[in-house]
């Protein structure tokens, strides 16, 4: 399941990534490291280290 939620947000990064980004770090806290990984897979390398800091 939490490859699926990952797999649906990387998804909505090639419409929309702003609200994906928001939602990724507004819950990077507490979202599975699994699903976080798959979700900001096709972002910009320096999006994906901000958002991998805890």
């Amino acid at each position: 399941v939490q490859k699926g939620v990952g797999w649906m947000l990387k998804e909505y990064t090639n419409c929309d990534p702003k609200p994906i980004i928001a939602f990724v770090d507004k819950h990077k806290e507490t979202m599975p490291r699994t699903t976080l990984r798959y979700a900001i897979e096709k972002l910009p390398q320096e999006t994906k280290k901000k958002l991998m800091e805890k």
